[in-house]
């Protein structure tokens, strides 16, 4: 059985039917700013799907076509302006270095 915990999709992946269909492990996915639609079934039965991650705004959000039966998708939690932590701590990092070259 295929293990999906958490997948970044891109905007080419959503635009296919059937993308994540019936795959119940699937508990949170990452969707760019850039994605435009999400075709149907997309999302069909992924019935463990908790939480999209998605980078873009709230009013961003409601402009992208959602085809028929995500209704999974749709009833997740949708976490807003979202940045991974990673990309949080190379930020951090390259502040880090940046104050320490000016310290020095």
């Amino acid at each position: 059985m295929l293990e999906l915990l958490n997948v970044f999709c891109t905007k080419e992946r959503l635009k296919k039917n059937n993308t994540f269909s019936f795959c119940s492990s699937l508990t949170s996915i990452t969707i760019p700013v850039s994605a435009t639609n999400i075709n149907d079934k997309a999302f069909s039965n992924c019935t463990n799907l908790e939480t999209v991650y998605y980078h873009g705004t709230e009013e961003e959000w409601k402009k992208i076509e959602v085809g028929e039966k995500n209704s999974y998708l749709l009833d997740a939690n949708i976490v807003f302006n979202y940045v991974p932590k990673e990309t949080i701590d190379e930020i951090k990092f390259a502040e880090s270095i940046s104050e320490t070259e000016s310290n020095g």
